[in-house]
């Protein structure tokens, strides 16, 4: 699957719920600069909420997963 990056879409406010799992798909991380976002289909979420949160742990680039009207998106926050 490919990941289209989009800019300038609002992040809304954070929810929490529901367990994390795992997964291995290449996510477009280097490829983002702060603010760009993309959309994932439902069965990617908690996946790249954990790898979201690895990334963050590295320290250089900040991510976070939101859900919005439209369904879910991965923003690049820092």
């Amino acid at each position: 699957m490919i990941f289209e990056i989009e800019k300038n879409i609002p992040i809304p406010a954070k929810v929490y719920r529901g367990r994390m799992t795992h997964g291995s798909v290449r996510y477009p991380w280097d490829e983002m600069e702060v603010h760009d976002s993309f959309a994932l289909p439902i069965q990617y979420v908690n996946k790249v909420r954990v790898a979201a949160g690895a990334r963050n742990v590295q320290g250089e680039q900040y991510f976070t997963v939101r859900e919005t009207l439209e369904g879910h998106r991965c923003w690049r926050i820092r």
